[in-house]
C-alpha cells in the first residue's frame, strides 16, 4: 500500500508527464487567395470576403472587371466591402461602366468620374456646418460627427453629395450622434436655433449596417 508522499509523488509525476506531452493538433490547410480562388471567397463566409477584397485592393483593378462587375450585383455584400472595392477603383480611375445593385434600386456608375468623399461638395458643405456648430464648443463632439460624416460617405458610394447637399447631410449626422450620446433634447434645441425643424432627414446606411 503507497503511502501519502508516494501517492502525492506519483500524482505530481503523472501530472508533469501530461503538461509535457507534446500535443499534436490538426490542423486545416490555409487557403490563400489566388486569382483561381478569388470568385469563390468573394461568393464565401464574411471572413473570406474579406480576404478577397483585401486581395482585390491591392491588385491592378483593370484585370479583374469582371469579377468587379459580378460583385458589384452581388446581394449579400457587406456595405464596408462595398465600399472598400469602390474606394480603390475610384483611386485607380478605373474607366468602365458598372451596374450596382443599392438599396434596392439598380444603377450605374463609372469609377473614374467619381469622386472620394473628402472631394465631394456636399461633404464640405455639412463639415462647415458641423465645425460652426461643435468645433469650438464641442471639439470631441466635432470629431465624432466628421468621422461618422466621412463614414457614411464611403458607404453611399456610388451616390454622391453635392452642392446644396450639405445641411441636409449635417443635420441628419448630428441627430445619429446626438442620439448616440443619448442627447436628443439638445438637436431639437439645434433644430429651433437654426429653423429647420421639420426637414427631412437622410436615412443613413451607418444606422443600418451591422459591423462585424
Amino acid at each position: 500500500m503507497k503511502n501519502l508522499d508516494d501517492v502525492k509523488e506519483t500524482s505530481i509525476s503523472e501530472l508533469l508527464d501530461y503538461l509535457c506531452e507534446e500535443k499534436v493538433e490538426e490542423k486545416k490547410p490555409t487557403i490563400s487567395v489566388t486569382e483561381d480562388t478569388l470568385e469563390e471567397f468573394l461568393n464565401g463566409d464574411y471572413a473570406q470576403q474579406v480576404k478577397a477584397v483585401q486581395f482585390l485592393v491591392n491588385s491592378n483593378l483593370r484585370n479583374y472587371i469582371d469579377i468587379l462587375e459580378m460583385f458589384f450585383t452581388k446581394e449579400n455584400c457587406h456595405p464596408m466591402l462595398l465600399s472598400d472595392v469602390l474606394e480603390a477603383c475610384i483611386d485607380q480611375q478605373i474607366m468602365h461602366e458598372f451596374k450596382i445593385n443599392k438599396n434596392g434600386y439598380e444603377m450605374y456608375f463609372i469609377p473614374h468620374y467619381l469622386e472620394m468623399p473628402n472631394d465631394q461638395d456636399g461633404v464640405q458643405e455639412a463639415l462647415e456646418y458641423l465645425s460652426q456648430w461643435f468645433k469650438t464648443k464641442e471639439p470631441i463632439f466635432y470629431q465624432m460627427c466628421e468621422e461618422m460624416l466621412l463614414q457614411e460617405a464611403y458607404l453611399q458610394l456610388p451616390l454622391m453629395w453635392e452642392e446644396g447637399d450639405g445641411l441636409e447631410v449635417a443635420l441628419s449626422i448630428a441627430k445619429y450622434v446626438y442620439q448616440s450620446w443619448d442627447r436628443m433634447n439638445e438637436f431639437d434645441l439645434l433644430c429651433e436655433k437654426e429653423d429647420v425643424k421639420g426637414i427631412k432627414l437622410l436615412d443613413l446606411m451607418v444606422e443600418t449596417i451591422e459591423f462585424e
